[in-house]
């Protein structure tokens, strides 16, 4: 619901040889620029460079130590209705993709007539 928070899962589970490179985050569409992303191309995953899109910076959280990873989107806006799909790109293995819907309802106003 509007004003609530959301986590939207990610697959970003990795083998013992193996590393994150990249975690992209898009909404609706995944040719535009990422609303979310990770660099670890050159650094640890814990001290990656992370950018946030400025419509979404203030309310938004990634958990990367949670499984699965966690993008957390608090208060929820109408118009963070869409399609959300989490790219995890590794050093070795094939790119994962996690797609989730998000459909966000309004606050029902309950009226009592008397």
């Amino acid at each position: 619901m509007v004003g609530d928070k959301i986590q939207l899962p990610c697959d970003a589970t990795t083998s013992s040889d193996d590393s994150i490179s990249l975690i992209l985050w898009y909404k609706n569409d995944r040719k535009s620029v990422p609303i979310y992303s990770i660099d670890a191309r050159n650094s640890p995953i814990e001290k990656a460079q992370h950018f946030v899109a400025d419509n979404i910076k203030s309310r938004v959280k990634v958990f990367l130590n949670d499984r699965p990873t966690l993008l957390q989107i608090q208060p929820l806006f109408e118009q963070d209705n869409g399609i959300y799909v989490c790219r995890v790109d590794f050093k070795w293995a094939r790119t994962i993709n996690t797609v989730s819907n998000l459909s966000v309802i309004g606050k029902c106003m309950h009226v009592r007539n008397s």
